[in-house]
């Protein structure tokens, strides 16, 4: 390779390394922006795993782990937020209210009291930054 292809090439990578930084920076919708954190459990304080939690207006969802720990990367509203859970035998949804303006981050813990076939959300503790 001559020296003037050499650097060519490497212009033609610079460029494609900056496009590349630019395009997956913070901020756009699943790559940072706002969080929605939060952990499900029983009655009893078991994890729940393998729960799906989906935010049905935006489609944004995740699948709570072996701890019951889920973390959603979305945009987060003013007012109220409909989150919807969902498990072998169920699917219920749950409003979180009064989330204030500009809020970048909630955590959530939310118990589910499961009593004859019903499932009941219960948010026992939640947090806004």
């Amino acid at each position: 390779m001559t020296g003037e292809s050499k650097k060519i090439w490497q212009k033609v990578l610079l460029v494609f390394l900056t496009c590349l930084m630019v395009s997956c920076g913070g901020g756009s919708k699943g790559t940072g922006g706002e969080v929605l954190k939060g952990r499900l459990l029983s009655l009893t304080g078991e994890p729940q795993a393998g729960i799906s939690v989906v935010l049905p207006t935006t489609g944004d969802q995740d699948l709570s782990n072996a701890q019951g720990d889920f973390l959603i990367q979305t945009e987060l509203t003013e007012g109220r937020i409909e989150v919807l859970l969902e498990g072998q035998d169920f699917s219920v949804i749950v409003y979180i209210h009064d989330v204030p303006a500009g809020t970048r981050r909630i955590e959530i813990t939310l118990v589910l009291d499961r009593h004859e076939g019903d499932v009941t959300p219960i948010i026992q503790a939640i947090k806004f930054d």
